[in-house]
């Protein structure tokens, strides 16, 4: 999508909290939407609704981001061949034009997301994504009531988005403030239940977010900016990565609760004369990743991958090339990794040289 402001785009709206359903059930009329529910476990997540009554916005974001899983699912069907005569037949999968609605994420995911459309779509374009993505329309929604693990505030990702959305709510007492930042996302707000924001209605929204960012947040503050700076210039020791590397099970769970981790595998299945292609998710983090056709594994130490993962994550030159660090501070990381090797805990373990 195109996420350019222009100013009649950058026009605010104004919705009663009571009006949100009603609104939603609208656009379902047209789109297909995707929205946050409750599971009967009480865990969240995200799937295609029929009704806004299935939804709910008070919720802790997932463990598997619903960004990640629309546009760069965890396996996916590439192609179907077959043998025909002394020829081979491909098939493509179907395109399809249908546009989707991703209703109520969190900053964090919506920063994700821009993230990957870097990986996916500059340079060499991957058009399985970018067919998913040129239908997506995202409504997200400022994050005012951090979970315990959260962080976004230390990656510049959120609480609030200056940029990047179709449309972004706030929660203001009895109402919503619809920030309009597309021409799609306008499209979504071109009915009866809006009327014209007021200035007071950013400063409050203004007041809300400097208060979430000083007040709101549990985890300790993550210093991205030393440890960039000690990562870049390679100056930790072996044996702290040695001693990060110890302490990794190897699960790969921190590469695919990551919203930005983009790491996959294409195998070939099937028989002889038939068969798919088939793209799923991978990671860094086990032995075999690196390893080479001669058998020779570059990375087979824990350390040596640990070392590497942050390294893609932190160090400047992936700054540079990707425009920010490889974290948006959703916290995924902190309830996943058994090992307790997450974002923060390896931050502040390279700013000071020691675990």
């Amino acid at each position: 999508m195109d996420n350019s402001k222009t100013g009649e785009e950058q026009m605010n709206k104004l919705i009663k909290k009571e009006n949100i359903k009603l609104w939603l059930n609208e656009i379902i009329k047209k789109y297909k939407v995707i929205a946050p529910y409750k599971l009967e476990t009480g865990d969240f997540g995200f799937k295609p609704i029929s009704n806004a009554d299935e939804i709910t916005l008070d919720y802790i974001n997932p463990v598997i981001s619903p960004v990640k899983q629309i546009l760069f699912p965890a396996r996916e069907v590439m192609l179907h061949y077959k043998k025909k005569g002394d020829s081979w037949e491909v098939e493509l999968p179907k395109e399809t034009d249908e546009k989707v609605v991703l209703f109520g994420i969190r900053s964090c995911d919506l920063s994700a997301m821009l993230f990957l459309d870097k990986f996916f779509m500059e340079g060499f374009v991957d058009n399985y994504y970018k067919s998913r993505r040129d239908n997506l329309i995202t409504v997200n929604i400022t994050c005012t009531e951090p979970a315990d693990w959260c962080f976004c505030v230390c990656a510049d990702c959120g609480p609030s988005k200056e940029e990047g959305f179709d449309l972004q709510l706030t929660e203001i007492n009895d109402n919503y403030l619809v920030e309009i930042g597309s021409p799609a996302g306008k499209e979504l707000v071109n009915i009866d239940y809006f009327k014209e924001a007021e200035e007071s209605n950013l400063k409050e929204k203004e007041r809300l977010v400097e208060e979430t960012k000083n007040n709101k947040f549990k985890m300790p503050t993550t210093y991205f900016s030393k440890a960039i700076q000690n990562i870049t210039a390679n100056s930790i020791d072996k044996e702290l990565w040695d001693k990060l590397g110890g302490r990794c099970l190897g699960c790969g769970s921190c590469s695919f609760v990551c919203p930005t981790c983009s790491c996959f595998n294409v195998i070939d299945e099937g028989e002889d004369s038939k068969g798919k292609r088939v793209r799923s998710w991978d990671s860094c983090m086990y032995c075999g990743f690196t390893r080479e056709t001669s058998g020779y594994n570059p990375r087979k130490a824990p350390g040596d991958r640990v070392k590497r993962r942050y390294y893609h994550k932190l160090s400047y030159y992936y700054l540079t090339k990707m425009g920010s660090c490889g974290c948006v501070g959703c916290g995924r990381c902190i309830v996943s990794c058994l090992g307790g090797i997450d974002m923060p805990m390896v931050v502040k373990a390279v700013r000071r040289g020691k675990v």
